[in-house]
């Protein structure tokens, strides 16, 4: 696990680090600069000094007066020497005044200058192979003095003038470094100005908010004291404004529940809060990409939709996964007992897990021959979550082999202690996966623990599937462990215990199908029928809409209980059929409303009118709580569009009494 570091030390080093490497480059860029336009310079240089010897040359009266004028242009520091050469290469001025070295390769290089000059006519200048220091220049010259003793024949001669450049060389790299210098000057003071942004607007508010929170741990009472000028400060006013919230709700329970209730159950309740709160903007998410779906798309815009369902219905899954955690903490989660097709839970799970492994080389191995009987009594739904955690599990790990699935079932002979546990059924999930090290077996069922839990790893995961589904096993009189080699493979066991069942086997599998389409055509007859809807999110209130709109019906819209109150009593008569009601609303909740409703604050009329709870409250016990309140059916966010047609199926169905 890698050590604690502050943000201030995370973001100073990669600064530094940017700092020397624009600073590194300024001063190759510069270098790189000063030394073409250096290049450039001793070109020109060279040719300007070729033309005035040439223009000397044509006007000379004798070789000894071209001489002399070579003799005064060769004084200047910056030439190193000044050659005329025949058309043979041979010097015509020779001496210890002007050396001329016929090294070899400097040479050949001079004579392939002086062709392109005779080729050209123009000076052709190039930096010497043999000194760095020095820069050749070659220019085609003629001189038209009279013949005479001493005086050059009118004929083409080569002017060979080499120019030394260190001290220009010298006076570049000064300059580069006074331009690197003023460039990183300008550089550290942008670096210093962003740290200096950087600790006032992110480093300190960040570490006050820590410091907030530990104090809020430490039961201590601390605030931000900050002021919503940028999101920093909205996150510490909220935070703030949380902290208050957490504080008054902790001393409301402690006064409600005395002594009955220990931290656990605090986190838990906190957990189902939460667990509320984010359910409902998942309403609208969920929601728009279901009614997006049902639009024409085109296959870039379909391929878009689907992820994102799929990270909604990800995001959903880990939800969930919380507020089981919370109800099994809180004592609060149930078992359910009904009849159910165990062969035909098997087959759904491996279709709806076969889609998983379409781009893996991985074969799924389906194995219930053991599994004699066909309908079961126990909770279908818990045991399908279990399989599901396990097989997800193995698909995830196993990037190619084989994910087998086998199950048996036998009679218990001392099941007379409990009417439904005649059956243990057994089942192994077995994978050639990665595999799992052994020292993390033991830890592996522990909350919010993974095999893996470095910040680098490939797999991702919340730790909390396989210690859900433990205590669900648990919980349906069962266990769950697991064996493994790393490298080898994987294989989860678990048992649960099963009533017998009386009721026949399901001969339609289509029936479930069969039934949605059977409440499309029945809501036709109900298109005429008027619906208030009660909900404050006014997103919420787009998806509901769309999706009653979708079956074909149309509602109308209160913010909270007290308005559609006023809206039933402004139009009597039954001429609201059904009320979608939201829980929890400003000024007035669904629970209030209800109420009143039922006891006629609405008019006698409304007294029996079938009130849908759609609400994100998902707790056990929030459904009784819905019940008790007056409400005929209860739905949780996100709401499906299915379950909503069935429920108004149901309700559309039934005359008041």
């Amino acid at each position: 696990m890698k050590s604690f570091r502050s943000l201030r030390h995370r973001l100073l080093q990669p600064l530094l680090l940017l700092s020397g490497i624009a600073a590194l480059s300024s001063i190759l860029g510069m270098y790189w600069l000063e030394s073409n336009a250096l290049q450039k310079e001793l070109q020109h240089r060279g040719q300007l000094l070729s033309t005035a010897l040439i223009i000397s040359a044509e006007t000379s009266s004798s070789l000894a007066d071209f001489h002399r004028s070579v003799l005064s242009l060769a004084s200047e520091p910056s030439i190193d020497s000044i050659i005329l050469l025949n058309q043979d290469y041979q010097p015509i001025f020779s001496g210890d005044n002007f050396p001329f070295d016929k090294q070899e390769g400097e040479f050949e290089q001079i004579k392939v200058l002086a062709q392109h000059a005779k080729d050209t006519r123009l000076s052709i200048g190039a930096v010497s192979s043999f000194n760095n220091n020095i820069y050749k220049v070659v220019s085609l010259i003629y001189i038209s003095a009279l013949p005479q003793t001493n005086v050059l024949k009118p004929e083409a001669s080569l002017l060979l003038v080499s120019l030394n450049t260190a001290q220009a060389k010298k006076e570049a790299i000064i300059s580069a470094i006074w331009i690197t210098v003023l460039f990183i000057t300008i550089g550290l003071i942008a670096f210093s100005a962003i740290y200096f942004l950087l600790n006032k607007l992110v480093l300190i508010p960040s570490q006050r908010i820590v410091t907030v929170m530990k104090a809020q741990g430490s039961e201590q009472n601390e605030s931000t004291g900050f002021i919503p000028e940028h999101e920093l400060g909205l996150i510490g006013q909220t935070l703030d404004h949380l902290t208050q919230t957490l504080n008054a709700r902790e001393q409301s329970l402690k006064q409600a529940l005395l002594k009955a209730q220990d931290a656990s159950i605090a986190k838990s309740q906190f957990l189902a809060s939460m667990s509320h709160e984010i359910r409902t903007p998942m309403n609208g998410v969920i929601g728009m990409l279901h009614l997006l779906n049902q639009e024409t798309l085109n296959e870039k815009q379909q391929h878009y939709t689907q992820v994102a369902k799929s990270s909604a219905d990800s995001l959903l899954t880990l939800i969930n996964d919380i507020l089981d955690v919370s109800k099994i903490e809180a004592g609060k989660l149930d078992i359910e007992i009904i009849d159910f097709d165990i062969h035909q839970l098997f087959s759904d799970l491996t279709t709806t897990m076969s889609h998983r492994i379409q781009n893996k080389e991985v074969e799924l191995v389906l194995d219930i021959q053991e599994v004699k009987e066909k309908m079961v009594q126990g909770d279908p739904g818990r045991l399908q979550q279990i399989l599901t955690n396990l097989l997800s599990n193995a698909i995830k790990f196993t990037q190619q082999g084989k994910i087998t699935i086998r199950a048996s079932l036998a009679t218990l002979n001392n099941s007379t202690s409990n009417e439904h546990n005649d059956f243990q059924l057994h089942c192994d999930v077995i994978d050639t996966g990665i595999g799992i090290a052994s020292d993390k077996l033991s830890q592996l069922f522990d909350s919010f623990t993974q095999a893996d839990s470095s910040t680098t790893r490939k797999y991702g995961g919340t730790g909390l599937g396989l210690s859900i589904a433990k205590q669900l096993c648990q919980l349906m009189a069962g266990d769950i462990n697991v064996s493994s080699e790393l490298g080898r493979g994987s294989q989860f066991s678990f048992s649960i215990k099963l009533g017998r069942s009386n009721a026949p086997a399901l001969v339609n599998p289509s029936r479930e199908m069969n039934n949605s389409i059977s409440n499309q055509q029945q809501l036709e007859q109900y298109k005429n029928q008027n619906i208030l809807l009660v909900e404050d999110n006014t997103i919420n209130q787009l998806v509901a809409l769309s999706m009653l709109k979708n079956l074909g019906l149309d509602a109308e819209v209160t913010e909270n209980g007290e308005e559609a109150i006023a809206k039933l009593k402004e139009f009597g008569d039954q001429y609201y059929s059904i009320i979608l009601m939201d829980c929890q609303m400003p000024i007035m909740d669904g629970f209030m409303a209800t109420q009143n409703i039922r006891k006629g604050d609405a008019g006698d009329d409304y007294r029996n009118i079938p009130i849908i709870a759609m609400t994100a409250n998902a707790m056990q016990g929030d459904r009784e709580e819905c019940i008790d309140a007056g409400m005929s059916d209860y739905l949780t966010k996100p709401i499906d569009e299915k379950l909503l047609a069935d429920c108004l199926v149901r309700h559309f169905s039934n005359d008041r009494k």
